[in-house]
C-alpha cells in the first residue's frame, strides 16, 4: 500500500515537470520566429511589448492542444494514425 503512493506521489510530480517542461519548450520553439521578427522590430512595424505577447499567446496555445491532446487519447491515437507523408501533401 505505501509503494502505491509512492508511486502516485512520483506521478504527479513528473506531471507537474511535464508541463513546466511543455511550456519552456513551446516557448524556445517560438524563438526561431526571432529571424523573422528582428527586421520588423528594426523597421517599425511592431513593437517589442506586441512581440511578447505574441509569442506568450503563440507558447500559451501550443500548450493548449497539448494538453488536450493528452487529456483526449482517443484524439490523439486518431492523429498519431495518420501517415506523415499525408500530412506533408496536404501543406502543398
Amino acid at each position: 500500500d505505501d509503494d502505491d503512493d509512492a508511486d502516485d506521489d512520483d506521478d504527479d510530480e513528473y506531471g507537474d515537470g511535464t508541463a513546466r517542461t511543455l511550456a519552456v519548450v513551446a516557448f524556445c520553439g517560438s524563438l526561431d520566429d526571432l529571424t523573422l521578427f528582428v527586421p520588423m522590430l528594426a523597421g517599425g512595424a511592431i513593437g517589442p511589448l506586441a512581440l511578447a505577447t505574441g509569442a506568450a499567446v503563440a507558447t500559451a496555445f501550443v500548450v493548449a492542444i497539448c494538453l488536450f491532446l493528452n487529456v483526449f487519447r482517443r484524439v490523439s491515437e486518431l492523429l498519431q494514425s495518420i501517415p506523415l507523408v499525408c500530412v506533408t501533401t496536404a501543406f502543398f
